[in-house]
């Protein structure tokens, strides 16, 4: 098959990394993968340094400038491309993508069925409701994707509960999308000799995550002086990552008086540095979509301890793989944490899980399989239509 990705771009996140895994899978099977690569012209040099990243494994990219979502000069070069090109399967990521795409399939027509992948549901309804079902009738977000889905020929979705979220708001019927989860090569992965950056304490604490309310950096603080005054000055929480919380979690940490025991790294390109130096990766938040932190943890040989919400509870499993405390119980949340502190047999064992479920799961081939897999039927529910 000859496939075309997409995303709109700004920067290396989470879509852009499964993007780029999911490329070298499709590859790996012996299949054509071109990258058409939407810029953002507010991100020109971050979204072209990732672009050297496509380029640098072999992938054809199709670089186009985006000034605007609604541009019918876009659409008129993306459907050159696509003539030009002659792709068996489009597959867009996010609903801008999937936006743009639509467009140019209901303006200029497309043979190629169009597929699109959910990495998340609305940002800022995350932010507000996790995962939990509100109805949202007035939503931009809602609307635009029902749209998308009159042109959209199926969907794969990171998760059960980012399936969930769109069935519920009645965008897609429940035959019309399939749930791959992310694979991932940590291969690449090159370790710091100097472990002395990266290790603050003997019994070390790490959130990995933007700095905004749905990560649940607080909950963490408000029982830190709990752990310290079991542990004293041999636990320490070390925070990587930057956002607009940082202020009000800096604050929070010295109205705590544990300010002195909570290191604020900011972002760092070093995440299993951190991760291989602690003892413990926290992920505290009220919902994600997938968090590839999870498989970070897995992968560098932490132990993680979260709350059991959608979708971490789909691919952390309590007492095997990691500690699941009830949504937003930081009792039970602290307990998880001193249990793997006191009892390294236990720690040991959710690592080794951990790692198992890693490499025998969580793999791109896995992922690249599933999703040809998934392209090949609805290529064939396409063709049947056609007789």
């Amino acid at each position: 098959m000859k496939i075309l990705l997409s995303q709109k771009i700004a920067m290396l996140s989470g879509s852009e990394w499964h993007i780029l895994h999911l490329a070298e899978g499709l590859m790996s099977a012996g299949h054509t993968v071109h990258f058409l690569a939407l810029v953002d012209h507010r991100s020109v040099e971050p979204a072209d340094e990732l672009i050297d990243m496509f380029v640098s494994r072999k992938v054809q990219v199709h670089r186009l400038l985006v000034r605007s979502d609604y541009s019918l000069a876009l659409y008129r070069s993306i459907d050159e491309i696509l003539k030009r090109e002659q792709y068996d399967i489009i597959h867009s990521h996010l609903i801008r993508t999937d936006f743009i795409l639509s467009m140019v399939k209901w303006r200029y027509g497309c043979s190629a069925p169009l597929i699109s992948s959910q990495h998340t549901f609305g940002e800022s309804y995350q932010m507000k409701y996790g995962f939990k079902y509100v109805p949202q009738p007035f939503s931009k977000y809602v609307w635009v994707s029902r749209l998308t889905q009159r042109f959209i020929d199926g969907n794969i979705s990171m998760s059960k509960a980012i399936k969930d979220m769109y069935v519920q708001h009645k965008i897609y019927s429940e035959d019309k999308v399939e749930v791959i989860y992310h694979g991932f090569d940590f291969s690449h992965v090159v370790y710091d000799p100097d472990t002395s950056k990266y290790r603050k304490a003997p019994k070390q604490l790490l959130i990995v995550g933007r700095l905004i309310g749905v990560k649940g950096h607080a909950y963490v603080i408000d029982i830190l002086p709990e752990l310290i005054e079991k542990y004293e000055d041999e636990i320490a929480l070390v925070i990587v990552g930057s956002g607009v919380d940082e202020q009000h979690l800096k604050s929070l940490a010295r109205s705590k008086g544990v300010d002195q025991q909570v290191y604020f790294e900011g972002f760092s390109t070093r995440v299993h540095d951190y991760i291989a130096n602690s003892d413990i990766v926290l992920i505290p938040s009220f919902a994600e979509g997938f968090c590839v932190v999870l498989m970070e943890a897995y992968y560098s040989k932490a132990a993680l301890v979260t709350f059991d919400v959608p979708a971490l509870n789909e691919n952390i499993f309590h007492n095997k793989t990691g500690m699941l405390a009830p949504a937003f119980d930081t009792q039970v949340f602290k307990q998880n944490i001193i249990d793997i502190l006191d009892d390294p047999q236990l720690a040991q064992r959710l690592i080794e899980n951990g790692r198992e479920y890693l490499d025998n799961y969580l793999s791109i081939e896995r992922m690249s399989n599933e999703t040809i897999a998934y392209y090949e039927k609805i290529l064939s529910q396409k063709q049947a239509t056609k007789k």
